[in-house]
């Protein structure tokens, strides 16, 4: 598989919950992050090539807002190689502008943590 991303993704030790909404199934646990992407953990394989209505459930409060709404498309899944888990690729699409500052806050954030964590590049 090529690598097709062109935003370098922050990593995150905190825990950023990602739901399907509606059923409020829990798909996992976001493990890298851009405005147009993602990476996340989950418990089970995920059908790809599906676009899904997201709730991103932040860990605090960021302004007024908890939760970050969007459709996510799952361009791939896989088995971890050494894990006990899958990790899966998401673009994100028809987010709001106002969450989207949100999540573009939630980035710079990271940057500003990440000396001490690994850069992912893409």
């Amino acid at each position: 598989m090529s690598n097709r991303r062109n935003h370098t993704r922050k990593s995150t030790s905190d825990y950023f919950l990602l739901y399907e909404v509606g059923p409020n199934i829990l798909m996992g646990r976001i493990m890298d992050l851009t405005t147009k992407g993602a990476m996340i953990m989950c418990e089970t394989d995920i059908v790809t090539n599906v676009t899904v209505p997201c709730r991103l459930a932040l860990p605090r409060m960021i302004g007024l807002v908890r939760n970050i709404f969007f459709e996510a498309r799952i361009i791939w899944c896989r088995k971890h190689d050494k894990w006990d888990w899958y990790e899966a690729g998401l673009e994100i699409h028809n987010i709001e502008d106002d969450q989207l500052g949100i999540m573009e806050e939630i980035v710079a954030e990271w940057s500003e943590k990440s000396s001490s964590l690994p850069e992912i590049s893409g």
